[in-house]
């Protein structure tokens, strides 16, 4: 499965593709505390929220990153140095402030031409 990922630091909505459609399925970190001024519990939520996206990829094909700020790239960061494979896979880390699903989508048209469906319902992800 091929993956749009939009990030920040607090959520990621992950965009499964493959042939029969788009899957939503939205990752959240854990532990948010805005009044905190911990760096190194906030290090911790933040690893943790990274090995929770990372898990979501396994398997992954090819993956596309977007998001505002610099959650994107540090995510980046973690997969160059926890999970090559996943790494190796990502065709772009993109721009992108607080779009819809259907704006992320329209990014992801560029970088995923081979799918047919992305004028079609995103459904919500199977739980497992």
């Amino acid at each position: 499965m091929d993956y749009i990922i939009w990030m920040d630091s607090e959520k990621a909505q992950v965009f499964g593709l493959n042939t029969t459609g788009i899957e939503k399925s939205n990752i959240k970190k854990s532990g948010v505390d805005h009044h905190s001024n911990v760096d190194n519990v906030n290090d911790e939520h933040l690893n943790h929220f990274y090995k929770d996206l990372t898990a979501k990829l396994s398997g992954a094909g090819e993956v596309l990153i977007m998001g505002p700020g610099v959650s994107k790239t540090h995510f980046k960061t973690y997969l160059d140095s926890h999970d090559a494979a996943i790494s190796k896979n990502v065709l772009s880390v993109e721009n992108s402030d607080h779009p819809s699903d259907n704006q992320i989508l329209e990014v992801g048209k560029t970088f995923f031409k081979k799918y047919e469906f992305f004028n079609t319902e995103v459904q919500p992800a199977q739980q497992n």
